[in-house]
């Protein structure tokens, strides 16, 4: 075998970052002045030029817009501005802001987000604008939420300095960015369920009772438990159960009636005992705000609990149920946007004796050296980040000595001030200034060996050859996660069947007879996976037979296996049966062996004798996936 010689590409990266917006989906039309300056204007006192051959991102992108402009207050028409037209799938969203910038040393540059004349907030907001730190070279991102009104602006305005150098920017994208996404699955919690009335409200006996609810995505998935030991009064009408404060049902992801025939607008399973006799039945959407209860014995029809029937009245009463209802609020919100990683460094790269500079800014997660000075003298050293410290920011002083990171305080000794001498190094703000920060090395120096500093004060030329930092770490930074897959757990789309670990939906299942003859309609069935368990509840409607004494049927399933359902332990569940109200009996869901079919379970049911026209069944089961 022969080997020829080639010659390795060079990949020239610029001082920041490159290709920013490359790929995305982006409201500014001219985003980099690659030919002109089309589409942005200046505001009085302004102007707007084109750069080439420099910027923040030669030579990967070597075009860049220049702004300076009489310093003034923050509007929409105020320095370079671009107008957005914001279409109908960037509304109701969280879309960010985001450029490469190169400012000058000498001037505050605000950057702001307009609904017509308005401001919006930026989650870099201090004290309701942004400013772009002073001389620096960096990278600049915001969020903000939008409406579905109003015309959308994007402007950077000079408001303090000299206004003798402009500002640089290019690569503007203002969109919905590339970003990880995060399936929105909430903590069980606990709520004050209020049992109400149509009519009027009863009252409750002694009784212990819990409602917890989770939320999976825009479904809420609700349980409920009443043990109520000495008795109460009925009130009248229909009990009413209801939903956590500020949520309500989502009438459009439901397909029957509000409340109307036996299993229509059926959302889950519910059980009721007076002491004596056990009831069966299913909740139901009565309005927005409550659910209600649909129960039935051996000897009566089904009907709504109240005051006349399957009465709260009584003492040794025991109620449960659960249900999955759609929430409004939720909609569209299934899948939390991520913010890019928001976490900055920054330090000095005076590492002399000199006794303080605030200039020398660096950037990135390497840091600067110590400085190299003695005992005796306080050394300052000022940084500067690229967005404003917010008050849920955290900031943490590191030193590095050869072995990692870690807290200064863990390895040199905390802050601390005896007989008048200070020890160790803090954090102080730079007062006026929300970017920047001065970090103290004290003149009775660090902690060299355990101890009290009064005794082992050293000087900082001991360790002038260990790098430090100051990390700010923002609410809402991205966590290091990639995105799931059928095979491994990560964040996840819970509304793309497939696409990750964990989602809900809904679907409507297919019945087929296999064995006997009869027939029914299944209604809309709702559905949750958690990584390769899916759990699948509903109701099927219009039960009709003709004196069957077993009926075998499938029931197909909302996420199909690969291989065919053909050993018991593939799924299991439970199926209520009852006519006119009256529950017949119960089956348990099985596997069969012989099954043929990957998209069905088979369910194994004995009907009752006689002939029925309008039964009902209720089921939930849970079956595993092989993939």
């Amino acid at each position: 075998m022969s080997t020829s010689a080639f010659t390795p590409a060079v990949l020239t990266l610029p001082a920041s970052a490159a290709g920013s917006g490359q790929g995305e989906l982006n409201l500014v039309t001219n985003p980099t002045a690659t030919t002109d300056t089309t589409g942005w204007a200046a505001g009085a006192g302004a102007t707007l030029g084109r750069g080439t051959g420099g910027g923040p991102l030669n030579p990967t992108v070597s075009t860049y817009f220049t702004t300076i402009n009489t310093a003034g207050s923050e509007s929409s028409t105020s320095g370079a501005y671009d107008v957005l037209t914001l279409p109908s799938g960037m509304q109701n969203r969280k879309l960010k802001v985001e450029f490469y910038f190169t400012s000058p040393a000498a001037d505050t540059f605000k950057v702001s987000v307009y609904k017509g004349s308005t401001r919006v907030p930026l989650s870099t907001d201090s004290a309701g604008s942004t400013s772009l730190p002073q001389s620096t070279t960096g990278k600049f991102t915001a969020y903000f939420d939008t409406d579905s009104s109003g015309t959308w602006t994007v402007s950077v305005t000079r408001t303090a300095g000299t206004g003798s150098t402009a500002l640089q920017f290019t690569n503007v994208v203002v969109g919905p960015g590339i970003q990880p996404q995060g399936a929105v699955v909430g903590p069980e919690t606990v709520y004050p369920l209020t049992v109400g009335g149509s009519a009027s409200a009863p009252t409750l006996g002694t009784n212990t009772s819990q409602a917890v609810y989770e939320r999976i995505g825009d479904i809420m998935h609700i349980r409920y438990s009443l043990n109520q030991t000495t008795s109460g009064t009925a009130g009248s009408g229909t009990y009413l159960f209801s939903l956590p404060s500020g949520l309500t049902i989502d009438p459009s992801r439901l397909t029957a009636t509000y409340q109307g025939s036996v299993g229509l607008g059926a959302v889950g399973t519910a059980a009721f005992t007076d002491g004596t006799k056990n009831y069966t039945g299913y909740a139901a959407v009565y309005n927005s705000t409550n659910l209600y209860l649909v129960v039935g014995n051996e000897v009566s029809t089904p009907s709504a609990m109240g005051s006349t029937t399957y009465s709260l009245a009584g003492a040794t009463y025991r109620l449960s149920f659960e249900a999955r209802v759609p929430i409004a609020e939720w909609a569209g919100s299934g899948t939390v946007q991520l913010a890019q990683n928001d976490v900055e460094y920054a330090s000095n790269g005076n590492a002399t004796n000199t006794s303080s500079d605030t200039a020398t800014f660096v950037y990135g997660p390497a840091g600067s050296l110590v400085p190299n000075g003695a005992t005796g003298t306080t050394y300052t050293r000022g940084v500067k980040f690229q967005t404003p410290v917010q008050a849920s920011d955290r900031l943490f002083l590191e030193v590095n000595d050869g072995n990692g990171w870690s807290p200064i305080e863990t390895r040199l000794g905390a802050f601390s001030t005896q007989n008048a001498t200070s020890y160790g190094a803090r954090l102080l703000p730079v007062s006026g200034d929300t970017t920047r920060y001065n970090v103290v090395f004290s003149s009775g120096g660090y902690e060299s060996s355990g101890g009290s500093f009064g005794v082992n004060g050293a000087a900082w030329s001991g360790i002038s050859s260990f790098l430090w930092r100051v990390r700010k770490s923002s609410a809402g930074a991205a966590v290091g996660f990639g995105l799931a897959d059928t095979q491994s757990a990560g964040l996840v789309n819970p509304y793309t069947t497939g696409s990750g670990v964990v989602y809900s939906g809904t679907y409507t299942p297919t019945l087929t007879v296999v064995t006997g003859s009869a027939s029914g309609t299944p209604q809309v069935a709702q559905y949750v996976r958690v990584g390769r368990v899916v759990t699948v509840s509903g109701v099927i409607t219009g039960l009709s037979y003709t004196a069957l004494s077993n009926v075998e049927f499938y029931i197909t399933v909302p996420i199909a296996r690969s291989a065919n359902f053909a050993n018991i332990s593939n799924a299991g569940g439970a199926l209520v049966w009852a006519r006119g109200g009256v529950t017949v009996g119960s089956v348990v869901f099985q596997m069969h062996a012989k099954t043929t079919t990957a998209n069905a379970i088979t369910c194994f049911a004995t009907a009752p004798s006689g002939t029925g026209a309008a039964d009902v069944a209720t089921y939930t089961f849970t079956y595993s996936l092989d993939f």
